[in-house]
């Protein structure tokens, strides 16, 4: 089986030049259009998971006697931060490849490059903290904009951090001794594993591309 793979590799790289463009672009365009449906589809479900907690927690505020409700509000915020981390693994995977494909065809068209949406648009406009917009056109002057992307994520991230805090506390006052404390414990264990996750996907998103596939 390896060895097929690997005649499948080296008889890639005999077609000519024009033909291994064709076939990259069609690669290029079922990545971008998989990206593109995993982009169209996911608000929708980030919306009703989010309308979940929040119905969850504010029925917990309002119903003193179902306070254990709050039980379920840190869990189901994990389910929604482990679907997020999927999508985003699957994205970045995604450009990654991406990004590959646009290096093959600048090198295979002789350096010259043709398709330049991850080694300039994203990286200009959606890596960034901080983008440079141009004051004015040919001026030369810039001015910083804060990325939608990271204030929306850092605005989702302190709301949720929010709710977890006082459910957890919440939480702890509903169980009895010594279930409060294992409770603690496991949703703290579980966070620690997504942010561990979180900071491997963002160590992965800078090094995708660097990735030796040819053992796989």
């Amino acid at each position: 089986m390896d060895g097929k793979k690997h005649m499948t590799s080296e008889t890639t790289q005999q077609f000519p030049a024009e033909k291994q463009v064709e076939i990259l672009l069609q690669e290029y365009n079922n990545i971008s259009a998989g990206i593109r449906q995993q982009i169209e589809q996911y608000p929708a479900k980030l919306t009703l998971f989010s309308a979940m907690v929040l119905g969850a927690f504010a029925f917990a505020l309002k119903e003193p006697k179902f306070e254990f409700v709050f039980l379920a509000i840190p869990l189901l915020l994990l389910v929604v931060a482990s679907t997020a981390l999927l999508h985003a693994f699957m994205h970045v995977a995604g450009m990654g490849r991406i990004r590959v494909i646009e290096q093959k065809i600048r090198s295979i068209n002789g350096g010259v490059p043709i398709l330049e949406w991850e080694h300039k648009v994203c990286r200009t406009l959606m890596s960034p903290v901080l983008i440079r917009l141009p004051l004015r056109e040919n001026s030369g002057r810039t001015f910083p904009l804060l990325n939608p992307i990271y204030s929306t994520a850092a605005l989702a991230v302190l709301i949720s951090l929010a709710l977890v805090i006082y459910s957890v506390y919440r939480s702890a006052h509903y169980l009895h001794s010594p279930w409060d404390v294992f409770y603690i414990v496991a949703v703290l264990v579980l966070y620690v594993v997504v942010f561990t996750q979180l900071l491997g996907l963002q160590s992965l998103s800078g090094s995708v591309d660097e990735i030796d596939y040819s053992g796989c």
